[in-house]
């Protein structure tokens, strides 16, 4: 009688462990099948910014002396510019 109480029970609590995780397992798939989504409906913003980010690069390159001078707060005349500029180009 004991024995049938106790495996009872036994089952009772492996029934309830089995569905909290079966629950977990769904929560979590929800989550992964939402995470996709958004990541495949982001995809065109993602190329579409990373094409954005190569065709600007020569610019950022070439754009560097400058930023670099501007950063150190040295202040230069527009005539000054010019010269740095074809010094970085040549």
């Amino acid at each position: 009688m004991t024995y049938d109480i106790l495996h009872m029970t036994y089952d009772i609590l492996h029934m309830t462990y089995d569905i909290l995780h079966m629950t977990f397992d769904i929560l979590h798939m929800t989550y992964n099948i939402l995470h996709m989504t958004y990541d495949i409906l982001h995809m065109p913003y993602n190329i579409l910014h990373m094409t954005y980010d190569i065709l600007h690069m020569p610019y950022d390159i070439l754009h560097m002396p400058y930023d670099i001078l501007h950063m150190t707060r040295i202040n230069f005349s527009s005539r000054d510019r010019v010269h740095i500029c074809r010094l970085v180009i040549v």
